[in-house]
C-alpha cells in the first residue's frame, strides 16, 4: 500500500509532479534506405524534396522532422499518414520515404539487417551501437541552428522516467528512488537491457527535475515548432 492516498486534482505544471528517477535516456536516429543514395549526414545537403516519414502530428518522429528540418537545413516535406514506426521504418526500406527517425532500440534491427542506414544521432553524444555515425550537436551549424538542436536534445534527454503524484511524502520517494537505483544496479537486468539494445542509465529524481526545467525554458522558437508539431492532433 503507497504511504500515500487520497484523490488529488490533476498537477498543472511539472513542477507539482514528485520525480523519482531516470531510468535511462532514450537515444533517437536518423535513418535512410540503402538505395537513397545517402549515406552520411552530408549527403543531406543540397538534395531536392526529401521525404521524412511520420506516424503524424504528436509522435516523436514528426517533432524530429519538424526540428531536424530546419537545423540541417534541408528541402523536405513530411509525409505522414503511416500508422506506427513499423510503417514508417518499411516506408524507408521500400524506398517511398527517404528519411525516418525512432529510438535507437526500434530500429536496430533493420540497420544490423542493412535494410536501413544510420545518419544522425539526434543526440549530444555519439551511440555506441554505431560510433562512426556523428552526433546531432557536433554538426557545424550556426547560432540559431545550434539554439534548436540543443533545446532538441534536452528534450531527448528527458528519456524514461518515473515521475510520482504531487505530495509523496521524501522519505517515501527516497525509498522508491533507492529500489530503482538498485534494479538498474542488477548484472542480470542489466544484461537482459543490453540484449535489447536498450542500456539503462540510474538519474536520481533531482537531476531528472534539472532537466525538465531545462527544456521548460527551451527557446520561444523551439516551442513554436513544438505547438506546430502537435497541431491538428
Amino acid at each position: 500500500m503507497p504511504c500515500w492516498a487520497g484523490r488529488r486534482a490533476p498537477p498543472s505544471t511539472w513542477e507539482e509532479f514528485t520525480f523519482v528517477a531516470r531510468l535511462a535516456q532514450d537515444d533517437r536516429v536518423l535513418v535512410t534506405g540503402p538505395e537513397s543514395g545517402i549515406s552520411s549526414v552530408e549527403d543531406l545537403s543540397g538534395r531536392d524534396r526529401l521525404a521524412f516519414a511520420s506516424a503524424g502530428p504528436g509522435g516523436a518522429d514528426h517533432i524530429d522532422a519538424t526540428i531536424l528540418i530546419p537545423v540541417l537545413g534541408l528541402d523536405a516535406d513530411i509525409v505522414t499518414g503511416y500508422a506506427g514506426s513499423a510503417e514508417t521504418a518499411l516506408a524507408v526500406t521500400s524506398g517511398d520515404a527517404h528519411l525516418a527517425s525512432g529510438t535507437v532500440p526500434s530500429r536496430m534491427s533493420s540497420i544490423e539487417s542493412g535494410d536501413h542506414v544510420p545518419v544522425l544521432v539526434i543526440a549530444e553524444d555519439r551511440n555506441e551501437a554505431f560510433p562512426d555515425v556523428p552526433a546531432l550537436l557536433e554538426l557545424d551549424l550556426d547560432d540559431d541552428q545550434r539554439a534548436l538542436a540543443e533545446a532538441h536534445t534536452s528534450l531527448q534527454s528527458v528519456g524514461v522516467d518515473v515521475l510520482g503524484p504531487p505530495g509523496i511524502p521524501e522519505d517515501c520517494a527516497g525509498e522508491l528512488e533507492d529500489a530503482f537505483e538498485a534494479t538498474l544496479a542488477d548484472p542480470t537486468f542489466v544484461g537482459d537491457m543490453e540484449e535489447r539494445y536498450q542500456p539503462v542509465e540510474f538519474t536520481p529524481g533531482d537531476e531528472l527535475a534539472d532537466v525538465m526545467q531545462s527544456v521548460l525554458e527551451a527557446p520561444e522558437e523551439y516551442r513554436a515548432l513544438l505547438e506546430g508539431a502537435y497541431a491538428n492532433q
